[in-house]
């Protein structure tokens, strides 16, 4: 785990399957002239030891415990707002579900979603951490429900799928956003899966507009007003 900047509260980065939080480096450069963030390499990815033979199948659940661990182990005191891209947006979901007295706020970069695991339209994807296949039922079970509460959320959906598996994947971003009562759902215009990397402003907005919600105790900002020119389409 590496962290950076100051100010509360703390931003994490939880990166894609398979992936170390050097993905967000550029990002996390961004975010902590105004922040303090954290990014760090989940069991079995970049600096994290490997996982063993005997280790429990990984899953987003052991996944976020091990993240709750690392943060109070390097002293970062809560509240949290969590960003989760791809797969790391299954992690940011257990952590809420599994500490959310930590969590103050999220951000879900295209995040995955537990009806990726039971819809045939995505059974080509090999869910894989750390050379280790991820527990996909339980994973399933534990996230065909969210509830965020009250916590101010942005969703981030990326514009690079068409036709029927992009209804199902924006309809899919719908539900997340419903899981909080202050919410907004942003489709990032042409950018692929990785939004941070073709449209950073974007995400440093969610991410900026989300931690200020949180430190004021108020509510999110119009959706239009903070996404519109960084090529933001408003979706609530």
């Amino acid at each position: 785990m590496e962290c950076t900047g100051t100010e509360s509260p703390v931003v994490v980065l939880s990166a894609g399957l398979g992936t170390s939080g050097s993905a967000f480096d550029a990002l996390a450069r961004d975010l902590a002239a105004r922040h303090r963030v954290c990014t760090y390499d989940r069991a079995g990815l970049g600096d994290s030891p490997p996982l063993g033979r005997h280790d429990p199948a990984p899953w987003p659940g052991n996944a976020a415990d091990a993240l709750a661990k690392a943060l109070a182990a390097h002293g970062e005191a809560p509240p949290y707002v969590l960003l989760g891209w791809s797969y790391g947006g299954l992690v940011v979901q257990s952590f809420t579900a599994r500490h959310g007295d930590l969590v103050a706020g999220l951000v879900l970069e295209d995040s995955s979603t537990a009806e990726q695991f039971v819809d045939r339209d995505w059974r080509t994807i090999r869910w894989e951490e750390g050379g280790r296949l991820v527990d996909t039922r339980r994973t399933a079970r534990a996230l065909r429900r969210t509830d965020f509460g009250d916590r101010p959320v942005v969703v981030l959906t990326a514009d690079e799928l068409s036709g029927r598996i992009a209804r199902l994947w924006v309809g899919y971003h719908d539900r997340l956003t419903a899981s909080s009562t202050d919410s907004v759902h942003v489709v990032a215009v042409d950018a692929p899966h990785a939004i941070h990397e073709s449209n950073e402003s974007i995400v440093a907005a969610a991410v900026d507009t989300v931690a200020s919600a949180v430190a004021e105790g108020g509510r999110l900002p119009a959706c239009r007003a903070t996404f519109h020119d960084v090529g933001g389409r408003c979706l609530d």
